[in-house]
């Protein structure tokens, strides 16, 4: 067994301890960003759990993490209920996010998740945490926004927070803990959502992640009422650490996963039971054609650029690839990144250096950087996949955790994995009404 995969299973025993001995803050467990250990995050929760084995980078994090979400919370507003219907009585209700991008002329919701539009279901409540600026012109009427009116600088709800906090909570040890984003958006549904649900409810769904406002809204409904079903879908395949899945308290009842590695995963290391998990073909990722090979993969963020070039030069020159044929991808969020403008040109020369006829020509190679489910994909698409990782105990993959993976080390930073069984980590969806098994 190789450092990483030792120091990853270690994490997971230490993370069900730290839960363990929390337990007696229930509620500030499902509510507060601090436990959402997420591992492709710069939040709070992230910080936290690198603190298990990086304590310098954790306090990096969690510094970070804080300046972040106060300039965050000096931006934002109050939230607000969009088209809100309280006669209107409906059998589902999907918690989701969205753009305007997700909506068309008439108002109707694309849920890229389940993959249907808002109007194939009626009788369904789509409540949708709207992400841009303008709000859309038309909103259908079995949707409801969830709407945040940014400011230029506000400091109202810095101010109600400590206030809160230090007089009437009294809780002065999680201070900085309330002052995060995604706290605030968690309290927000813990006041509202109730005035959601009503006796004809029979089913809460929503694309899981085990984000706090999520598991705050599980829990308004479990409170409400024991008989409404609850439930997460994984819609994206898991980090090669998948902390942030663990269940907790604001978990749904039951979790929908899309491949018999996750629900091995999920059942031998995150705590939750078999009779808790369902294994659905992805109404996500359909069973098409899409080319994932000769391709290099860019993240929404990364740190060291040179650790990056350095990567890729390692696994040419180990694998002897030519690369003459790569395109590279960046990610869809970061158009417009300097960032990612500048390593995208690096990348090219590497490239051109690299396009050499001596070398193997590899068809099926896709080379990923940092974390991401695509990983997971393109190996189910029968490409073989490299892997950088920046952090390799929180992003790499092992078989220890994942079934029917086979991983092996280029460096201590970089994987190659290859298959071992088909469809066993992402069972591809065949049809587009793959919702219906979701949602009704």
């Amino acid at each position: 067994m190789s450092l990483v995969e030792n120091t990853q299973l270690k994490l997971l025993k230490e993370i069900k301890n730290f839960f363990s001995i929390n337990k007696k803050f229930k509620n500030l467990i499902s509510r507060l960003d601090y436990y959402y250990l997420c591992p492709y995050d710069n939040s709070k929760g992230t910080s936290r759990l690198i603190f298990f084995f990086n304590k310098f980078l954790s306090i990096k994090i969690y510094l970070i993490a804080t300046f972040r979400d106060i300039y965050k919370i000096l931006k934002i507003g109050k939230f607000k209920i969009l088209n809100y219907n309280q006669n209107k009585k409906y059998n589902t209700i999907v918690f989701n996010w969205g753009k305007n991008s997700d909506f068309d002329k008439k108002g109707n919701f694309y849920d890229k998740h389940f993959n249907v539009k808002s109007s194939y279901c009626p009788n369904i409540l789509w409540v949708v945490i709207f992400l841009d600026k303008n709000i859309p012109r038309y909103i259908g009427k079995n949707i409801i926004l969830i709407y945040n009116e940014r400011k230029i600088f506000n400091l109202k709800n810095l101010f109600k927070i400590i206030f809160i906090t230090f007089f009437k909570n009294k809780n002065l040890n999680f201070l900085n803990q309330e002052l995060s984003f995604l706290t605030i958006l968690s309290n927000f549904f813990l006041s509202n959502t109730n005035i959601l649900l009503n006796n004809k409810i029979k089913k809460v769904i929503m694309p899981y992640e085990g984000q706090p406002f999520q598991n705050s809204i599980f829990n308004c409904v479990h409170n409400y009422s024991k008989n409404i079903k609850t439930i997460g879908y994984v819609h994206s395949f898991p980090s090669g650490l998948p902390s942030n899945y663990f269940k907790r308290s604001g978990s749904p009842r039951k979790i929908i996963v899309s491949g018999d590695a996750q629900k091995f995963c999920f059942h031998s290391h995150l705590g939750w039971n078999k009779n808790e998990i369902k294994v659905l073909p992805s109404s996500r990722y359909l069973k098409n054609k899409i080319d994932m090979k000769n391709k290099i993969f860019l993240p929404i963020n990364f740190n060291s650029k040179t650790k990056i070039l350095s990567s890729i030069k390692k696994i040419a020159e180990s694998q002897k690839l030519n690369l003459k044929n790569f395109e590279i991808k960046n990610h869809p969020h970061t158009s417009g990144s300097k960032k990612h403008e500048s390593i995208i040109f690096d990348l090219r020369k590497i490239i051109i250096n690299y396009s050499n006829s001596s070398k193997i020509k590899k068809t099926n190679v896709s080379i990923f950087i940092g974390p991401t489910a695509s990983v997971i994909e393109a190996l189910e698409r029968n490409s073989t996949v490299f892997h950088i990782c920046e952090i390799p105990e929180l992003e790499s993959y092992n078989k220890k955790i994942w079934k029917y993976i086979s991983s092996s080390s280029i460096d201590r930073n970089i994987f190659k994995y290859k298959l071992e069984k088909k469809n066993k980590l992402i069972k591809f969806g065949k049809n587009v009404n793959l919702y219906k098994s979701y949602l009704q």
